[in-house]
């Protein structure tokens, strides 16, 4: 046992006299750990950007948009419908929800169409489960408000109902007594005399005048009777000749007889016997017209009352047309409130808007959205790891020396490296998506060539990533393990374990350009979706512009280690 711990302390004493070795062994975890807990630390929720379209936007879909603007999600109006598909395809948004165009509460296509990107399989149930529940949650608060409305609607019209059977009840009470005393009104009238016609005047004023009359007349008469007399005594007395005196006799006897006609006439009119006389008249015109009196004082009383009972029945007439105007405004304001609920039948009440779940792609397994994944891996691992080995291994072995006397420039001998550690990954990315296309799906067909470029970039790319591991380490077990943790650093900090949505935005700027992510976005967008060239140009350019970045470090790198090298070797 004591040799068995004096070697491993010996063991321990190499390692730790390396100092490459302490730092990929005890820094490099220690690093990843730290940036890990720094990225994911935090309880924050996944930020999902949602395109939307509609071609109508409604005061219903704003609603629905409103409530999606809500944390965690973030909403990008697109200007179509492809344009909203798309922003999903080429990684502008995680998820295309489409409403339909004026949607509104009881139309006749209320189905919102939410598409999803099943490819991001740690995230795409994650986004469908809250896209959903949002749209669930804002579905729901539709429904609660439509049930309010009705509940709200259905109390005022209780309320109005009862008022207006008050008002009934009135009016049904009015309505009666107007019947009533119309019918008293109408005995009323049916009891009048209408026989009388006459209208006289005042008859003791008449009778008198008449009295005046005959008291004149009577003393024109005798007045009358004297002059004759006299008349008479002067012919007598006087000298006439016996003609004249005859002539004036007859004359006398004359106006003597008419005298006594009129005397006769006007004693005969005031006389008691004689039923015309003016006595008799006058009396018989009396009773008429006090009669007369009489019936127009119970006739003036009998209209006075029907003047009452029609005065009653207008005010009662218009307190009916009233009650009655107010029935109408009431029933025609139920009726108004009853219509403003539309059509709405039972389902939409309880669902006003359905959500219609679909993918961006047809697939027949979860392979195919996972070759994508599986397609980076092989070529980071491979890519990292060949080009890491052989150059430690090409570096630590008797041919350097060759190399470093040999007449060829270095720059042909990294290129050769180069060459064949990205041949020898192509090999690989043939024989993948070789059996993937025979055995699996043939989607690949489709976008072949855009698929092969890529692969190719993505090896390139970790081919000079290896290759710069190789130059700093150079020890072979050293350059195995920080292999090995470098890459399951990206992996790390990836889709693939932990959705990155969650990070902190300022980590989650920087993470973006995690080689690995772009390689399985731009595969993905490739192989799953069939995107050209020039759709990927953005994410080509960034991988472009890494390996550059790779490229410049590996020379420095490369440079400043031989000159140190060369420079201890000639001290």
């Amino acid at each position: 046992m004591k040799r068995i711990g004096l070697i491993m302390k010996k063991n321990l004493t190499i390692m730790l006299k390396s100092r490459w070795w302490a730092i990929v062994f005890i820094l490099l975890p220690l690093l990843i750990i730290f940036l890990a807990g720094i990225a994911f630390d935090n309880l924050s929720e996944y930020k999902i950007k949602v395109s939307i379209y509609s071609g109508g936007y409604s005061s219903l879909t704003n609603s629905f948009i409103a409530k999606l603007n809500a944390d965690p999600l973030q909403t990008v109006k697109a200007s179509s419908e492809a344009s909203c598909i798309d922003n999903v395809k080429i990684g502008l948004a995680h998820t295309c929800v489409i409403f339909p165009p004026g949607m509104e509460i009881g139309g006749a296509n209320n189905e919102i169409s939410i598409f999803i990107d099943y490819s991001n399989l740690n995230l795409a149930w994650v986004v469908r489960d809250r896209l959903y529940s949002k749209l669930e949650e804002r579905s729901k608060e539709i429904s609660a408000g439509i049930t309010n409305d009705l509940l709200g609607k259905a109390s005022f019209i209780n309320d109005e109902m009862a008022k207006d059977l008050a008002y009934l009840e009135t009016l049904e009470g009015s309505n009666a007594e107007i019947i009533t005393r119309s019918g008293e009104a109408k005995e009323i009238l049916d009891s009048l005399n209408r026989s009388i016609r006459l209208n006289s005047s005042d008859i003791d004023s008449v009778d008198s005048k008449i009295r005046s009359v005959k008291s004149t007349v009577d003393s024109a008469m005798a007045d009358s009777k004297d002059v004759l007399d006299f008349a008479d005594l002067l012919v007598r007395s006087g000298d006439f000749s016996e003609s004249d005196e005859n002539k004036h006799f007859q004359t006398y006897r004359n106006y003597q007889k008419i005298i006594l006609g009129h005397e006769n006439y006007i004693n005969n009119l005031f006389s008691s016997s004689y039923a015309g006389t003016i006595n008799n008249s006058l009396m018989a015109l009396r009773v008429k017209v006090e009669n007369l009196n009489s019936n127009y004082a119970t006739v003036e009383q009998q209209l006075s009352g029907s003047s009452d009972q029609y005065a009653a029945i207008s005010g009662l007439a218009s307190t009916g047309g009233k009650v009655a105007k107010r029935l109408k405004t009431s029933l025609a304001d139920i009726q108004k409130r009853l219509s403003s609920i539309g059509d709405v039948e039972a389902e939409q009440l309880a669902s006003p808007a359905t959500a219609n779940i679909k993918a961006l792609s047809t697939y027949n397994s979860n392979l195919d959205f996972v070759f994508p994944t599986l397609m980076a891996i092989s070529i980071m691992f491979a890519g990292i790891f060949l080009a890491a080995i052989v150059f430690v291994v090409e570096h630590n072995s008797p041919a350097q020396f060759r190399n470093s006397v040999s007449p060829t420039h270095k720059i042909v001998f990294f290129i050769a490296d180069f060459l064949t550690n990205l041949s020898l990954v192509s090999v690989q990315i043939i024989i993948m998506l070789s059996i993937a296309f025979a055995f699996f799906f043939n989607t690949i067909v489709t976008n072949l060539w855009t698929t092969l470029a890529i692969c190719i970039l993505v090896a390139a790319f970790f081919v000079l990533f290896g290759a710069l591991i190789g130059v700093i380490f150079r020890s072979e077990s050293i350059t195995i393990l920080a292999s090995a943790l470098i890459s399951s650093s990206l992996l790390l900090f990836s889709n693939l374990l932990i959705p990155i949505e969650n990070i902190p935005s300022d980590i989650l700027r920087i993470i973006q350009f995690n080689p690995f992510i772009l390689s399985v976005s731009l595969l993905r967008k490739a192989i799953i979706f069939s995107q050209p060239l020039p759709v990927l140009k953005d994410e080509l350019l960034t991988l472009m512009l890494l390996a550059e970045i790779v490229l410049a470090l590996y020379i420095i790198i490369y440079w400043a280690t031989n000159r140190t090298r060369f420079t201890s070797q000639r001290n």
